[in-house]
């Protein structure tokens, strides 16, 4: 079901179009070329009606503030209703005295385009890197009547992509997962679990780059998301959806060719359970997007309706315009990549989301192997299996999410497929509240009336075990960052400080009248005769 869309592509181009993009100052952002023609007539420049606001992604709000930027971005498939392409958009802005053969148009000191490529795979690492360097030498050049780089760039791009790309490494290229571990740290699962729960989730951040790479970041953590999930997402229905009924699967089998795992004592991150299960028949990646749940990676001010449609139930967005912060009734959970803040409006969801004691080792003993790695690398421990081997930080934080939420997979699973009214739930470890909340999602059940995972006994959560000390450690040291972060913390802390600043000017102010009091008894007695001083010390 996940090839299908590559497949589709054997007798098809990857790259669609390659376009330029310029900032008119009475206009807008808008196409200036097109490679090949944006439609049959190739003298004008029309914009298909369902991408009228596309070149305001191009050139996101705000772009004159910055000399470049990257923006990574999705647009509905003309030829596929339902499907979605993906763009880049490598924006740069120069002096206008630097532009030869200047028009009428420029009328500023600068000048702003972008060149934009519309992919139907998400090789946005790969086509990234030449579209920076065309459009860095057709800026420099200075000339922007010769536009002879942007078919040989279409013919290049078309030779060099192809859906065998989507399995190689180079697939992650620019998406820094560290980064996204070293700042949120223990709230990356929150959110990732905000993202199965198909919540309306809003990134907020300027220049776009860090945000929309932020974002792809984050999806590549959950299994082959980044590879075959992005498919469907823009895919908006033109009626609400409806939630699929229940399917019992106590009957259902394993598939044969699945290897069973041997069961584990303690902390256990095996890396080495990727290479001994098909992904695919075990139904990743989870189906999240699609039939109303939407991804965009980025969204400009004209698209901030598109949120409030009866027809979208759930989103993972990106904005750099404030206003979208500001309709905070859109949203379920604002991020704001600025400080790693995660405010989660509603208290349901907050609750359903919080980490269970296991979930918080574990985040917790990510974020340490990745603190103490000195040079970029991860190197074995015991909780890996003897084959192990040092691999880059980020190939391995990427690999233990997906161990992590394969393990959650197979227990659900297998407590699904279980009889036994009294087996012990070990879903609860990945906190009961989650899983049922879960349960009750458009993507888990397409998941579960698909997915044949590996046969793992007893499976259960990768860090369970009995509770301890360090535990409690772990869960003050996540208040206390939380306390730092989170905007309800941040007025904690200065609730806090006021009245620490009250409490210790009271205490000052007692301790300053105790004193005088002592120093006027002490000047009294001081004045009294010597006998009256006598008299007075031998009464005591």
């Amino acid at each position: 079901m996940t090839l299908q869309p590559v497949l589709e592509l054997e007798n098809n181009r990857v790259i669609q179009h390659v376009l330029v993009v310029g900032f008119h100052h009475k206009k807008g952002a808008v196409v200036e070329y097109a490679f090949p023609p944006l439609s049959k007539n190739s003298d004008i420049i029309e914009v298909p009606e369902l991408w009228r606001h596309m070149p305001s992604l191009a050139i996101p709000d705000g772009a004159h503030n910055f000399e470049w930027d990257i923006i990574y971005f999705h647009l509905p498939s003309l030829e596929e209703p339902g499907k979605a392409l993906f763009c880049i958009s490598c924006y740069r802005q120069i002096q206008a005295q630097d532009v030869k053969n200047p028009t009428k148009d420029i009328t500023r000191s600068s000048v702003q385009k972008a060149i934009c490529v519309i992919s139907r795979l998400p090789l946005f690492g790969h086509i990234r890197v030449h579209v920076w360097e065309v459009a860095d030498h057709y800026m420099k050049g200075g000339d922007f009547s010769v536009v002879g780089e942007f078919p040989k760039l279409f013919r290049n791009l078309n030779l060099r992509l192809s859906p065998e790309m989507l399995r190689s490494p180079e697939l992650f290229f620019g998406l820094k997962v560290i980064d996204l571990l070293l700042l949120f740290r223990h709230r990356l699962l929150v959110l990732l679990k905000c993202i199965l729960l198909e919540k309306r989730i809003l990134f907020v951040h300027s220049p776009v780059h860090a945000l929309s790479a932020s974002i792809l970041a984050m999806l590549s953590l959950l299994p082959r998301m980044l590879e075959d999930g992005l498919f469907n997402a823009t895919d908006i229905p033109t009626s609400s959806y409806s939630v699929l009924p229940p399917v019992g699967k106590t009957d259902r089998k394993f598939s044969e060719d699945s290897e069973t795992l041997e069961p584990q004592n303690g902390p256990h991150l095996d890396l080495e359970i990727l290479d001994k299960i098909n992904l695919e028949q075990a139904g990743f990646p989870f189906p999240v997007f699609g039939r109303g749940n939407v991804c965009h990676p980025f969204l400009a001010l004209p698209y901030v309706d598109l949120l409030s449609s009866e027809n979208v139930r759930g989103f993972v967005v990106g904005a750099s315009n404030i206003l979208f912060k500001q309709k905070k009734h859109l949203s379920d959970v604002i991020v704001e990549l600025e400080g790693g803040k995660v405010d989660i409006l509603d208290p349901e969801l907050k609750k359903t989301t919080s980490l269970s004691t296991e979930d918080s080792r574990f985040m917790d003993y990510l974020v340490r192997r990745v603190t103490e790695s000195s040079d970029g690398a991860i190197s074995p421990d015991s909780t890996c299996s003897s084959g192990c081997k040092k691999q880059g930080a980020d190939d391995w934080v990427r690999k233990a999410f997906w161990v992590y939420f394969i393990h959650l997979a197979a227990t659900v699973d297998q407590e699904t497929v279980s009889s036994q009214a009294n087996a012990e739930m070990q879903s609860d470890s990945f906190s009961g509240a989650f899983v049922s909340s879960w349960r009750e999602t458009r993507n888990f059940q397409l998941w579960d009336r698909k997915a044949k995972i590996v046969n793992v006994p007893h499976a259960r959560h990768p860090f369970a075990g009995s509770v301890s000390m360090a535990d409690m450690k772990i869960k003050l040291a996540q208040i206390s960052h939380n306390m730092q972060t989170t905007e309800r913390g941040k007025k904690i802390n200065e609730s806090l400080a006021v009245t620490g600043k009250a409490v210790g000017g009271a205490i000052e102010q007692a301790k300053g009248f105790i004193s005088n009091l002592w120093t006027g008894l002490s000047t009294q007695r001081s004045l009294l005769p010597s006998e009256d001083k006598e008299g007075s010390s031998s009464s005591t």
